[in-house]
């Protein structure tokens, strides 16, 4: 039986500030996928910000994500 060990708060936000998405998750210990189902947001220009109550990291993300090839 797995066993939650906290939780795990995820927002989107667009370039303005407006929250566009948020979604909770209570995790395990150890390493974790967590799969965020975008579909109905426009392609664009995201703040990603993700929380675990000791810790936040926030980052800009695109979708659809940018290819580069040579």
């Amino acid at each position: 039986m797995r066993t939650a060990i906290g939780t795990v708060s995820i927002e989107l936000m667009d370039l303005l500030g407006k929250i566009v998405y948020t979604k909770q998750f209570n995790t395990e210990k150890g390493n974790q996928l967590l799969k965020l189902d975008l579909a109905d947001l426009p392609n664009g220009m995201y703040i990603f910000k993700m929380n675990d109550g000791t810790q936040q990291v926030a980052k800009k993300i695109t979708k659809p994500p940018l290819i580069i090839s040579n």
